[in-house]
């Protein structure tokens, strides 16, 4: 397998550790509702274990209310029972085939409960990215891509999206002078302009000081979206290159945000969900995918080692046949 495969491997793998994070996350209650609170909740349907929200249609009743309907009306009970024996602490109601669930009013003391758990996710958060780094170091991986905040996340709660740029910032202070010792080089792609001064001044000052480092390149995809990046790319186009007739893929390709690195050849997704979300959509073009259930704080050396050996039996053929790809693998004879 190739360095660029490992690569692409331990970039889903960090992707996935942002994940967790944001899914521990999701279930402190912070006085506010949103439906990602029962995101980890699953109900039995018909012998299979299911997330709730594919077994009824989730939303928000009011800023302190989430509203569950089932599709069908004999899963209601099986739902409101779900709810109750988590460890979410809400008492649902359920009014015919409707289930509210209201949120508890934030205190003081569960402000302090939250600062704890959240100080908590962002060492595990860390660790895990170390491990990641780390790992990909060990295996002669030159780029790791991580998506930390999508431009699709500011949709989130307020008090979710606020914990997230503190862990961010946290991040930026603490880890960056241990990447540098390391020789990783530092890159952030995204639109950082929506971000406080704070974390700006920081990511720039990460990357001037790791600019010269010859070992691994860690990118951070923070407020990142593939489609943004393609339109950002076509803008920047446009604007330097306004003579240009019909645009082909090599003008653009110089100004996406990732045009220092060579295409991901492994993408890896960890904790069960299948969808690439919005990440690399032009660069994943010809990537393989790795889907696994193993969550991201789990997902250790020898989990990475199966996605490479995944990635290891399959055939890339870039739109040619077996045969024509088995004709260019073979060396050259004078």
């Amino acid at each position: 397998m190739s360095i660029l495969d490992i690569k692409k491997q331990a970039t889903d793998k960090m992707a996935k550790s942002v994940d967790t994070l944001k899914h521990d996350l999701a279930k402190v209650r912070t006085g506010r509702a949103h439906t990602g609170l029962i995101d980890h909740l699953r109900v039995d349907y018909y012998g299979s274990e299911m997330p709730i929200n594919q077994v009824a249609n989730v939303t928000l009743a009011d800023a302190r209310t989430i509203s569950i309907q089932p599709f069908e009306k004999k899963m209601v009970q099986v739902v409101e029972k779900a709810i109750r024996d988590s460890d979410l602490g809400v008492n649902p109601a359920t009014s015919g085939d409707v289930i509210r669930v209201p949120m508890p009013a934030l205190t003081e003391e569960r402000r302090k409960e939250l600062t704890k758990i959240v100080k908590h996710e962002g060492e595990n958060a860390k660790v895990a990215v170390r491990k990641t780094v780390r790992a990909c170091a060990e295996r002669g991986v030159g780029y790791l891509t991580l998506f930390a905040f999508s431009s699709e996340n500011w949709r989130r709660p307020q008090e979710e999206v606020a914990l997230l740029m503190q862990l961010f910032q946290a991040a930026l202070s603490s880890e960056v002078e241990k990447l540098h010792r390391n020789g990783v080089r530092l890159k952030v792609v995204g639109d950082t302009g929506r971000f406080d001064p704070k974390i700006r001044a920081l990511i720039g000052q990460g990357e001037r000081l790791t600019a010269a480092n010859a070992g691994l390149t860690l990118t951070i995809a923070a407020n990142y979206g593939g489609r943004w990046d393609i339109l950002q790319a076509l803008s920047r186009l446009s604007r330097e290159q306004p003579s240009q007739g019909e645009v082909r893929e090599e003008m653009l390709a110089p100004y996406l945000a990732m045009s220092y690195a060579p295409e991901p050849d492994l993408f890896i997704r960890t904790g069960g969900e299948q969808r690439i979300s919005n990440f690399l959509l032009w660069q994943l073009a010809y990537s393989e995918l790795y889907f696994t259930d193993t969550l991201w704080p789990d997902f250790g050396p020898a989990a990475l080692d199966e996605a490479i050996l995944s990635y290891r039996h399959r055939e890339r053929r870039f739109g040619r046949t077996s045969e024509q790809a088995d004709a260019a693998k073979r060396p050259e004879v004078a």
